[in-house]
C-alpha cells in the first residue's frame, strides 16, 4: 500500500469521527518528503501542505495516524503557523502549541514522545492546568523549557515570516 493509498484511508476515519478537521485535510497539497522527520504542515508558497515522512508514517498504529493527521490539522485551525511571530522562542512555542492541542486528542491516538501535561511534568517538573492555551503555556514555561528534549516534534513555520505582507494575508485567509 502506498503513503497515499493509506493516508485515504486515515483521511476516511477523519471525515466520520472529526469532518471539521477532515474538511481541512482534504483541502491540502500533501507530499511525502524525508525534509521533516514526523508530519508537518508548512508552505510552499502560499499554499499550504502537509508534509509526511513515510518512513515515520508506517511505524505508527492506525490510532496513532488518525492522531497525528488531527494532529498538524488542529495546527492550521488553532493558527499556529501564522502567529508565530508573537513567540519568539521557538522550542517554547512549540512545546506550548503541542501542549494546547494534544490535549484535545485522544492520549492513546498520540505517538510515543508526543508533547502532554504529563510530559512536561515528568521532565520539567512544572504542573500545568489543562486547556490554557498556547498564550498562557508560552508564558509559564518560562526558562525551564530548555532541556526538555523535543525529539521529532519540531515544526519549521519560520516560513511564513519571510514571506510579503500581502502573501502573509492571503495564507491567513485561506
Amino acid at each position: 500500500m502506498t503513503l497515499y493509498e493509506d493516508l485515504g484511508r486515515i483521511l476516511k476515519l477523519l471525515l466520520m469521527d472529526d469532518p471539521y478537521y477532515a474538511l481541512f485535510m482534504m483541502s491540502l497539497d500533501k507530499q511525502e518528503t524525508t525534509k521533516v522527520p514526523t508530519l508537518a504542515v508548512g508552505l510552499n508558497g502560499v499554499n499550504v501542505v502537509l508534509y509526511i515522512n513515510p518512513d515515520f508514517w508506517f511505524k505508527l498504529t492506525k490510532q496513532q495516524k488518525f492522531g497525528v493527521c488531527k494532529h498538524e490539522m488542529m495546527h492550521l485551525c488553532f493558527m499556529h503557523l501564522v502567529d508565530n511571530q508573537y513567540y519568539p522562542n521557538r522550542k517554547k512555542d512549540n512545546i506550548a502549541a503541542d501542549l494546547e492541542i494534544n490535549q484535545y486528542i485522544d492520549p492513546t491516538h498520540l505517538p510515543e514522545g508526543g508533547i502532554t501535561l504529563d510530559s512536561v511534568k515528568a521532565q520539567m517538573g512544572l504542573t500545568l492546568p489543562p486547556k490554557q492555551g498556547r498564550d498562557f503555556y508560552y508564558r509559564q514555561l518560562g526558562d525551564k523549557c530548555n532541556d526538555y528534549e523535543l525529539g521529532e516534534n519540531e515544526h519549521f513555520w519560520e516560513i511564513f515570516e519571510q514571506l510579503s505582507p500581502e502573501d502573509q494575508a492571503v495564507v491567513r485567509n485561506q
